[in-house]
């Protein structure tokens, strides 16, 4: 993962581990756009599925 989307996840996952999945969400499915094999984004968008 480049720099800027390291970045964009790790807010994303700070917003998901505050309490607010909702705002983490659309940045996972950007992320997984650009990185359909990576397990934690993939995992990370089951646990707000779910």
């Amino acid at each position: 993962m480049n720099p800027a989307d390291q970045r964009r996840f790790d807010e994303a996952l700070k917003r998901h581990r505050g309490g607010r999945p909702d705002l983490a969400w659309p940045v996972y499915t950007e992320l997984r756009e650009s990185y359909p094999d990576d397990a934690e984004i993939s995992h990370l968008m089951g646990v707000v599925a779910f």
